[in-house]
């Protein structure tokens, strides 16, 4: 049988695990159909919306489920200004623009 993907079991959690990530809060979950699926539903689709910036501190319990302490992240200062930051906008803009087309459902929640 193959591994869960909750299951740490051998394995330090600290050292598979990134160390930074976005906490967030589920706001839609669907199933996920898939061609190759003999049930019709292979996975799901989440939408969330993240809050913070966070960072892994230390593994309170392996689990399953895994349990882990982390800490808020101050993202660093931009110049709303700066060039690079104005790319990343409008590229994120472009990219909800193209999704909106695809996927009415996210309209529902833009």
């Amino acid at each position: 049988a193959p591994k869960a993907l909750e299951d740490f079991s051998g394995e330090d959690p600290m050292q598979v695990l990134h160390n930074v990530g976005t906490r967030a809060r589920i706001v839609q979950i669907s199933p996920f159909p898939s061609a190759l699926s003999k049930t019709g539903s292979d996975g799901v689709q989440l939408l969330v919306h993240g809050h913070d910036l966070i960072k892994l501190d230390k593994v309170l319990n392996a689990g399953p489920p895994l349990q882990v302490q982390t800490s808020k992240l101050r993202p660093p200062k931009q110049d709303a200004q700066d060039d690079t930051v104005k790319a990343y906008i409008n590229e994120a803009m472009h990219t909800i623009r193209e999704i909106m087309k695809i996927n009415p459902q996210f309209r529902e929640h833009a």
